[in-house]
């Protein structure tokens, strides 16, 4: 009887750990985003949907690690360490300050940078060989920036004083600042630094704008501070009736003027590729960094009749379908 029960239970443990061997661990993904936890963006729905397409199912295969640095650099850095001790496969991070702080924290487990001027920054050797544990998608911040500047002007040619407000804290914005001077300059614009390091500053950038007889200013995206605060940026615009550029169609969607870059949504869903790759045990040094390969031009003609403003018949021809909200 004895001999029978020894060879059930022995079976049952072989049962047992044949079923462990047939369900393996679900992969865990760290999320490290510089922004606090209820500015989550709604972009990201488009991550989880692009992952869930490629067959990974929250609480099935894959479990998500969020950590937000809720504006502050100090924060960023210690919610990159927690992720590394959380043992998570890969990190996702959004912008140049998480993706650094990422860096800090880990030469090991595979990170999915989403930022700027990555070969710039010195975030990776090359877009198409990064090197070292990082991979992910980068927009070149100057040559997109010098656009809208061209598109600002040529919506308003009076316009010459322009205003560009930008988180000074942003890893590489004194270089980019230069090289957008040098843009207006060509142009014919004076171009005008506007730090906004957090949202109590961000009513008294309006207040200088005004006392510096700025015409029109233009936004720096920045994920950590500038974008989290873009519904109260397009509503102190329309107060101060400042016509402006923004980076995202997002900025638009709340009310903003007009906006020309890439398709936030499309990048971010993007990350989900890199994020399968790495999953499915591919190196991060071996997969090139992408950039956008489409920008688009956003008009808002409700709130440029507000304004005044007729934008000319070529810049519409050029605009994705102009907004009336």
């Amino acid at each position: 009887m004895r001999v029978v029960l020894a060879v059930v239970v022995l079976a049952a443990l072989v049962v047992a750990l044949w079923a462990m061997q047939r369900s393996p661990k679900p992969h865990r993904v760290g999320l490290l985003s510089p922004a606090a936890a209820s500015a989550q963006s709604p972009n990201v729905g488009a991550f989880y949907d692009a992952l869930r397409d490629r067959g990974y199912v929250e609480g099935q295969n894959l479990v998500f690690e969020w950590r937000y640095g809720d504006g502050r650099e100090d924060r960023l850095a210690s919610a990159a360490r927690e992720l590394v001790d959380a043992k998570v496969d890969v990190i996702v991070a959004f912008g140049p300050s998480a993706s650094r702080a990422a860096m800090q924290a880990t030469s090991t487990v595979p990170i999915v940078i989403s930022t700027f001027d990555a070969v710039e920054q010195g975030l990776v050797k090359s877009l198409s060989h990064p090197g070292g544990n990082v991979t992910g998608w980068s927009v070149e911040s100057r040559q997109s920036g010098g656009k809208q500047l061209a598109l600002l002007k040529e919506a308003l040619p009076s316009v010459s004083r322009v205003g560009a407000l930008h988180n000074p804290a942003m890893p590489g914005h004194a270089e980019l600042m230069r090289s957008l001077k040098e843009d207006a300059s060509r142009l014919g614009l004076d171009l005008y630094p506007v730090p906004v390091a957090g949202p109590d500053q961000l009513a008294a950038a309006f207040t200088s704008m005004h006392e510096q007889g700025l015409q029109a200013f233009f936004v720096i995206a920045e994920p950590a501070v500038i974008d989290q605060l873009r519904t109260r940026i397009v509503a102190l615009a329309a107060e101060h009736r400042m016509p402006a550029m923004y980076p995202f169609s997002m900025y638009v969607d709340a009310g903003g003027l007009m906006s020309y870059g890439p398709s936030l949504r499309e990048m971010v869903a993007r990350s989900a590729h890199f994020v399968d790759r790495i999953l499915d045990g591919a190196k991060p040094a071996d997969i090139p960094v992408e950039t956008p390969d489409k920008y688009g031009l956003d008009l808002n003609l409700e709130t440029a009749q507000a304004l005044g403003i007729t934008f000319p018949m070529a810049l519409r021809a050029y605009a994705q379908p102009p907004k009336v909200k």
